[in-house]
């Protein structure tokens, strides 16, 4: 039985001295564990800092995206009112060029030379009539947000030539 105590004996230094090896190395491993986690740690605080960056960012594009977005709705409404007054003045002009049909007679071709076409300034000299139309003038179409003023108006708004500052007059 001495003999077995002997052996029981022998067995557990065995495992005690493994069991002591292995405490010793988890105790190594310990210290790069725990610069491990702290690593680890510091990663988590960098993706955390990262993220709240990507998130101030992307309000910041959403924010600026939404601006254009609202802009360029703003131009496609502004677009859309363009395009329908000019679609109406289009139906206007094709009414009146078909209520005149054939009634004004296709000018003749003739040997002459043509006149040459008036200057703008000789398009001002006449005074607007009244109600907007001429005699006879199928095309007769006021449009009070596009008309040119009288010359005779322009020429009495220029500033004499002593309103004008030196450095300014020719």
């Amino acid at each position: 039985m001495d003999v077995l105590l002997l052996c029981a004996l022998g067995i557990t230094i065995f495992c005690a001295l493994r069991l002591s090896q292995s405490l010793n190395a988890f105790k190594s491993y310990k210290q790069e564990f725990q610069i491990l986690i702290a690593e680890l740690t510091k990663n988590i605080d960098q993706a955390y800092d990262a993220i709240g960056r990507l998130r101030e960012t992307s309000q910041q594009s959403g924010t600026a995206l939404q601006e254009t977005v609202s802009e360029a709705k703003y131009l496609l409404d502004e677009l859309e009112l363009i395009n329908a007054a000019s679609n109406n003045l289009a139906k206007r002009l094709e009414t009146a060029r078909d209520s005149i049909g054939s009634s004004v007679p296709a000018p003749k071709p003739s040997g002459k030379k043509a006149a040459s076409a008036p200057s703008w300034q000789d398009t001002l000299k006449s005074p607007p009539q009244d109600d907007g139309a001429e005699e006879g003038n199928p095309f007769a179409i006021r449009d009070p947000d596009h008309d040119v003023p009288h010359i005779a108006d322009l020429e009495s708004r220029r500033p004499s030539s002593a309103q004008v500052p030196s450095n300014l007059s020719s």
